[in-house]
Order: C-alpha cells, then sequence, then structure tokens
C-alpha cells in the first residue's frame, strides 16, 4: 500500500467529498473508491502531483481489489480454436453425405419419370401403327411422309416433341430424317439422365446430342 500526503489526506476526509469505502472480501482490506471528479482533482498535476509510480501502484492495488482483471476482453485460445475447427469439421462430415444422399434421390426420381414418359411413349407408339419402331431404320414403312432414324427419333411424336420432328422433313424426299436440319444435335429433356456422370462431358462424336438411356435391341431390333 502507497502513504498519502498530508494534503492527500485532507482532501479525503472533507465531507462534501467523501468517497464510499469498500471491503475486499478475500484480504479484507480496505480501499476508497474515489467519484470522478474527485479523481480527476487529486490526478491533477497541477494541484496535488503524485509520481507516475504511485499512480501506477494505486491503480494496479485497485484492479486487484476488485478483480478487474477478469473483466478485461481476451481472445480464443489454441485449445479452443483447435476445439471450434473440429467441430467443424464434424458438421461439415455428417452435412456432405446428407446432401449428397438428397441429391441422388432427387435424381433417381427424376430418371424415373423419364423413363415412364418413354414407356408410355413406347405403348401410344404401338397402338397407333401396331408395331415398335426399329433400333435405326424406316418408321412405319419406306415411303414419303415416313421417317429415318434411330428409335428415340421415331418416338419423339409421343414425347411433346412433334414440332421437332415434323422440321426434320425433308422436301427431296418427303420423308423425315434425323440427319436434316441438324435436329440431331438439340438435346431432348426427357431423354436425359441427370446421374449420367458423361452428361457435362464432351460432346459426342459428330456433334449429336447426349441421351442417357438406350434402347433393348431384342425389343426393338426389328420393325
Amino acid at each position: 500500500m502507497i502513504e498519502l500526503t498530508e494534503h492527500q489526506v485532507q482532501a479525503l476526509e472533507r465531507p462534501e467529498a467523501t468517497p464510499p469505502r469498500l471491503v475486499n472480501p478475500k484480504t479484507q482490506e480496505r480501499f476508497v473508491l474515489l467519484p470522478e471528479d474527485e479523481y480527476e482533482r487529486l490526478t491533477n498535476y497541477d494541484a496535488d502531483p503524485w509520481t507516475d509510480e504511485e499512480r501506477d501502484e494505486l491503480r494496479a492495488e485497485a484492479v486487484e481489489a476488485l478483480g478487474w482483471e477478469g473483466m478485461h476482453r481476451r481472445g480464443f485460445t489454441l485449445i479452443e480454436l483447435l476445439v471450434v475447427i473440429a467441430i467443424i469439421a464434424i458438421l461439415v462430415g455428417l452435412l456432405v453425405p446428407a446432401v449428397q444422399r438428397v441429391r441422388e434421390a432427387a435424381y433417381r426420381t427424376q430418371s424415373t419419370n423419364n423413363l415412364r414418359q418413354i414407356g408410355l411413349a413406347c405403348h401410344n407408339c404401338n397402338d397407333t401403327f401396331r408395331k415398335l419402331p426399329p433400333m435405326l431404320g424406316w418408321f412405319p414403312g419406306q415411303n414419303a411422309g415416313s421417317g429415318y432414324g434411330t428409335v428415340f427419333f421415331h418416338l419423339l411424336r409421343f414425347l411433346e416433341q412433334d414440332n421437332l420432328y415434323k422440321s426434320t422433313l425433308n422436301p427431296a424426299s418427303g420423308a423425315y430424317e434425323v440427319s436434316f436440319g441438324n435436329a440431331y444435335t438439340i438435346p431432348i429433356q426427357t431423354y436425359l439422365n441427370p446421374a449420367d456422370p458423361s452428361l457435362d462431358g464432351p460432346a459426342p462424336p459428330g456433334g449429336g446430342a447426349v441421351c442417357g438411356y438406350a434402347a433393348n435391341f431384342q425389343v426393338f431390333g426389328e420393325s
């Protein structure tokens, strides 16, 4: 503890400036809590010059008595930072598989819907022409008004793609040809399998559109 000068003691004993006295519950030491105006008066170099050592010692004793050192803002320790990073890594590890499973379920649902539409198109084609289109060739005949292409080309009329099918009409032959007008380069949403890894890959040779499904030759091999 520091010793106050006689002038400082007289200033503290003035009735109008008597500050509240507190007791440290740990050490039972009494200390004085000065009002702001009285503190400014006592720390005024012109009124009562205190040395820097006395002022620092008094401030240190007040901090120790009140326990203010625990109130100071502190940063994260290395252990706390590593724990937070580990928790975030665990949460990310749990979240990524869940997101992947949700995405796969959505792809499976969309692919099932595409296959259902293709299957209905085959039934409607069979009901209309009493036969299924070939893997590659003429359908339903080999005359004007018929079409030449793959099975997926012949099914366009039954997949709400009738305008695209009619755009392949070759005036010279009077037939619908898949190679006429570059219709084979136009992707059809129903023929795209969202789970196909080649969907976002390079274009097939010849610039044809990507198709995520295949036809069975035993079913469509002959018209």
